[in-house]
This record gives structure tokens, sequence and C-alpha cells, in this order.
């Protein structure tokens, strides 16, 4: 969505080791389903602010440069100017400019996981994010995610949505951002509850 240059895009899927390439298969189908290869490029790729794209071609060469690996779910489209197609970086060194910092673009890290506490020890290593998001039927495992990490909101099974929910109170925490807005807990945030004591 608007080629991941919002907030509370999801950077990184973390998926089971077993399903990896299914996962980045059903990624590229889905992509090129939405998109299809004949559309032409102005269909095919994503307009990126001209602030971010030097940045965003940056990962890419130092992964590339890395031995990572980089899929096209554009199907080879060429990216020229602004115009850039959703890109797959799949298990990036963790100390990657990309696995450290924010993308705010059409790149997806997708890095694979034998057990669930190895995500929940990779969220807790990082700075907080502003949105987290868990897929899934295990509720004894989503209970896991809810309880031991933290994040400004999160959302199960779907993604972006917490943030329309605007009766409820949404904000980052820690490195991504304090403090809510909407609903009535947006209002109690802007407000300044002070105290007046007079002495006569």
């Amino acid at each position: 969505m608007n080629a991941g240059q919002i907030w509370g895009s999801p950077d990184t899927v973390c998926v089971p080791r077993e399903t990896l390439e299914h996962f980045v298969s059903a990624c590229v189908d889905v992509h090129r389903t939405l998109f299809p290869p004949d559309a032409g490029p102005a269909t095919l790729t994503a307009v990126v602010d001209d602030r971010h794209r030097a940045r965003l071609d940056a990962y890419l060469e130092e992964v590339a440069a890395r031995g990572g690996r980089i899929v096209d779910c554009g199907g080879g489209t060429a990216s020229s100017g602004r115009r850039r197609t959703l890109r797959l970086v799949i298990e990036s060194p963790l100390d990657s400019r990309i696995a450290r910092e924010e993308i705010f673009g059409p790149l997806l890290q997708v890095e694979s996981y034998a057990d669930i506490d190895q995500v929940i020890g990779r969220i807790n290593n990082g700075p907080q994010p502003l949105a987290s998001y868990y897929f899934g039927t295990d509720r004894r495992e989503e209970q896991q995610v809810l309880e031991y990490t933290l994040s400004g909101g999160i959302a199960i099974n779907d993604v972006l949505i917490q943030v329309a929910a605007h009766d409820a109170p949404f904000g980052g925490v820690g490195g991504s951002g304090m403090g809510v807005y909407h609903g009535r807990e947006g209002f109690e945030e802007f407000c300044h509850r002070h105290t007046v004591y007079r002495s006569d």
C-alpha cells in the first residue's frame, strides 16, 4: 500500500523455515496477479519519494554485495526514475542497514525462523516498532507474541487496520514515538492537567 510509504507498513516478515520458499513464491504470484506483467511499467511499479530512492538503492546494493538474495516481484520490469517494483530481500544480514533502519519503501525483508522465540528475541533486541502483525491460528503462539513483545499497536491476521480504528488509541512506544491519538485517549493526551495550589 502506497509503496510501503506508510508509518505502519511491514518492513520484515518472519516465516517458519519450512515455508520460506512457499511464502516467496506466493508473494510473487499474488503481486503478478494484482499487477499483471502486460499492464505496463506505470502499473507494475510504485512511485517512490525522491528522498528515499537513493537510500533504497543503497540497501539493495549492500545486500547484493554481501551475497544476499533479492527477488523482484514485478517479473524483472525495469525500474527507472521514481518507479520501483516490489522486491523481497531474503535473509538479509542482521547488521545490514536494511535490517536496522525503517525501510519506508517497496522493499520487504523475509526472514525464516525455527522457533517463535527467535522472532520474539529479534523484536525485543531492536527498537520498539510502531506496529506489529501476527498471522496464524495458534492461539498459544499468538498469546506469546502479545505478552512478550512491545509495539505501538498490533493487528492479528490483518495489516494496518488498527490505525483505522479511530475510537481506539494509536501511537508509538520508545523509539517509535510517545503518546497516543484517536478517541478519548487522544483527547486526554493533548490536554494538560495541572495543579493550581493557593496558599492564603
